[in-house]
């Protein structure tokens, strides 16, 4: 067991105990104008129907339905990000959400995002967290998402629960999932326009248009475009998306809603850097990278990820009565990848892993010294993955208010049927840009059957007992033709992971109503995830790389949550304590002698959390009803392997043991805001033998807008700043298993200081 606990640089422990006094003391110092200047507030009665969209409930409704759950869940309104630079997309957005450690790796929508320590080892893409739109899974049948796909200004709001709090959705995922529910044109009707503007020739147009034709009939249409230099070489992005829904009400008691979206994202990516690399010169590009025309793939052979999706989504909501809904949908996502990749030089490996390419420049090792057969790409200058991605599926839950044995009870019960495949290709690619030998077909298929229920009880007027739980029975597989010929290997010869995953994971919680606004709740729950193809693809080659028998297990998990959240006065508040036992955790590193990431099945891992999250609305007088908008994250975390044969009770690398952030902004009642920010976060390990960390870091910011009415024209005129002090940081890092401060390329740098501003306009 570690005897120590990492400590903080002082400053960040410091503020946050004075900036938490400050705001408990402020609270209570103001009370008495508590009338006058609401905060949110959690309601615990349901609100009335007010006409909304039958499959798209408005803001009140969800802010409801989230304070009856027995755990941790935030409410993030559009407004909040709206008119602010996201140039880290999705990260940006979620980044004030308690538990959620969420940075752009490279200043662009390439992001990593974490929830209680679900994917951490991932080096891109997202797994443990399932992301839906109006209740649909984005995420792919597999369990992996790319987050640059995902387009949070589309939303109206955005759901999050975090852990095992999301059986609602399906979700038994330890990170719990995100929903963004949609704007229609019912709840954003007239035409609404944003632009944003700022430093490394960032710009971020929206055009958002909508309206009801008829009582029936309403629609939505919007564009969204995000060009962003990047601060640093080879990081540029140009990003091109539309998105429409149209809904039509055939009674009082019946709505359907189609939603189409089209994307084309196109990233370089500058790859990761040393430790020596990184204090030389942060904004460098790995080295083999060559910065050169964005769109000129073959001659520069530039490193990029460019993504073409099509999808269409459908839903229907039958109100059989007030308290007996049902909502089935449909999905299909055709998703187009364009790779260009790096070369794999076989000769930064150490003897005996090393080889000299041959005429094709393959290079073949087959020692257990290597972990066995490897296939390697020898000095070429680079290589390209083509892959097509599809994925589809059908959805059903049905809601039901009412009693049971005189007392409230309701539940939910629901179910996902979810298909996905994709088809790739791996290309070598020779010195001239012609692309050589084809070095492996890769397929994979996933298939999901899911269903789950949800029962909440009155056990008295303030005690509600909930019990629920999720069955799945999947398949995973993911096969690899490689086309190798060469001296040592006559033939070439397949790799075949498949298996299938059945488990069912219960919950019990229980929401104690202490008075109107303040809530106290613990749970108990099991989660449950499969590997995704990714994971089958990249496992360790020593264990049965040719069988047909995958050599990796799901990730199973239990955990107990405590937690409370309401207001007093002017102050309001959000906590959650919870501790995980995992078995079979989904870790991927770099072994030794390969240049590709492994994965494996850790053996006994444990997570524990503090997830704080704090605001104020404190009245000042000072020039009317001018006021001071407080709010504060912070969040502990701590995930260790449990007596492991080979690390001990090493630190999980990857993520921080502390971030937070806090902002104070005065409002004035004209219109009128400024405020200063500050964002947090401890050193924590970059490798899973605990010898390297990356640095702490503390960043300053500020932004100042306007906001007004003229007759039906309302405009809101902003300018934000981030990292003021220009301090140099790590936003976040790949992990590796014994980590060099020369030869391991595992840093991320954060962005320079950065101004933005822009403008938006609703009529």
């Amino acid at each position: 067991m570690k005897m120590q606990e990492d400590v903080l640089i002082s400053p960040f422990r410091v503020g946050m105990a004075v900036f938490s006094l400050n705001l408990l003391f402020s609270g209570f110092a103001v009370a008495d104008h508590t009338e006058e200047h609401r905060l949110q507030t959690i309601e615990v009665t349901a609100p009335e129907e007010t006409g909304e969209s039958l499959t798209t409930p408005s803001a009140e409704t969800a802010k409801y339905k989230l304070s009856q759950v027995p755990g941790a869940t935030t409410f993030i309104h559009s407004e909040e990000y709206r008119s602010r630079p996201t140039p880290g997309g999705v990260a940006d957005v979620l980044s004030y959400s308690p538990g959620v450690f969420s940075q752009s790796r490279y200043g662009n929508s390439e992001t990593r995002i974490l929830v209680r320590g679900a994917g951490t080892s991932l080096t891109f893409g997202s797994a443990g967290l399932r992301y839906l739109r109006d209740g649909l899974p984005l995420t792919g049948t597999d369990g992996f998402t790319n987050p640059e796909l995902l387009e949070p200004m589309n939303a109206l709001y955005t759901e999050v629960y975090r852990g095992s709090n999301a059986l609602q959705y399906g979700s038994a995922f330890l990170g719990g999932a995100v929903n963004f529910v949609s704007r229609n044109g019912r709840n954003t009707p007239g035409i609404h326009t944003t632009f944003v503007t700022g430093s490394h020739d960032y710009y971020r147009p929206q055009l958002m248009v909508g309206g009801v034709l008829n009582k029936d009939l309403d629609y939505f249409v919007s564009y969204t475009g995000t060009y962003n230099n990047s601060f640093r070489d080879h990081s540029e992005e140009d990003i091109s998306r539309g998105y429409a829904n149209f809904g039509y009400r055939w009674n009082e008691d019946q709505e359907t809603r189609v939603h189409l979206f089209a994307s084309k994202n196109q990233l370089q990516l500058p790859g990761s850097l040393s430790f020596e690399q990184y204090y030389d010169d942060p904004y460098q590009a790995q080295n083999g990278l060559s910065p050169g025309s964005f769109f000129n793939k073959f001659e520069t052979l530039d490193v990029q990820r460019n993504l073409e999706t099509l999808r269409g989504d459908v839903r229907h909501t039958i109100k059989f009565t007030p308290d007996d809904v049902l909502t089935v949908g449909a999905w299909y996502e055709n998703r187009r990848l364009w790779h260009p990749l790096s070369p794999f030089n076989s000769f930064n490996r150490n003897s005996p892993c090393r080889g000299t390419p041959d005429s094709e420049g393959i290079v073949t090792i087959n020692n257990p010294a290597c972990g066995g057969l490897l296939i390697d790409y020898g000095n070429l200058a680079g290589s390209f993955n083509r892959n097509r991605q599809q994925d589809a599926g059908l959805s059903w839950r049905f809601t039901h208010d009412g009693s049971l044995f005189g007392s409230r009870n309701s539940f939910v019960l629901g179910g996902f049927f979810g298909w996905g495949k994709s088809y790739g290709t791996v290309d070598n690619t020779l010195p001239g840009a012609e692309i050589g030998t084809k070095l492996n077909n890769a397929k994979s298929e996933a298939f999901n059957i899911e269903i789950f229920g949800e029962d909440r009880f009155a056990l008295t007027s303030s005690l509600d007992l909930v019990v629920g739980g999720q069955f799945i029975h999947a398949k995973r597989r993911s096969l690899t033709d490689f086309f190798v010929p060469t001296s040592q290997i006559g033939n070439a010869f397949e790799t075949d992971a498949s298996r299938w995953y059945t488990a069912f994971s219960p919950k019990v919680g229980l929401l104690w109503q202490a008075t109107e606004k303040q809530q106290f709740f613990a749970n108990f729950s099991r989660s449950y995830e499969p590997p995704t193809n990714t994971q089958l693809a990249f496992r360790d080659p020593r264990l049965n790389q040719t069988s047909s028998e995958s050599a990796l297990d799901a990730q199973e998990g239990t955990t107990i949550e405590v937690g409370t959240r309401g207001e007093a006065g002017v102050f309001n508040w959000d906590l959650a304590v919870y501790h995980s036992w995992i078995n079979n955790e989904i870790l991927s590193t770099l072994l030794p002698g390969q240049t590709q990431t492994s994965t494996n099945n850790a053996d006994k891992t444990t997570h524990t959390g503090v997830e704080v999250g704090t605001g104020a609305l404190i009245p000042l007088d000072l020039m009317g009803d001018d006021l001071l908008r407080v709010r504060l994250t912070y969040t502990y975390q701590r995930f260790l392997y449990d007596n492991d044969s080979a690390y001990g009770d090493n630190y999980i690398p990857g993520a921080p043991n502390h971030f937070g952030g806090a902002e104070a902004v005065y409002e004035h009642p004209s219109g009128f805001y400024i405020g200063p920010n500050i964002r947090m976060t401890s050193n924590y390990y970059v490798d899973y033998a605990n010898t390297l960390k990356a640095p702490a870091y503390t960043l300053f910011g500020a932004r100042a807008g306007y906001k007004n009415t003229f007759n039906k024209l309302g405009y809101h005129v902003f300018v934000e700043g981030r990292n003021l002090t220009d301090e140099k940081w790590v936003a976040s890092t790949s992990v590796a298993d014994r980590a060099t401060r020369s030869g391991t390329a595992i840093l991320n740098p954060g962005f320079d200081r950065t101004i933005f501003g822009g403008i938006s306009i609703d009529y």
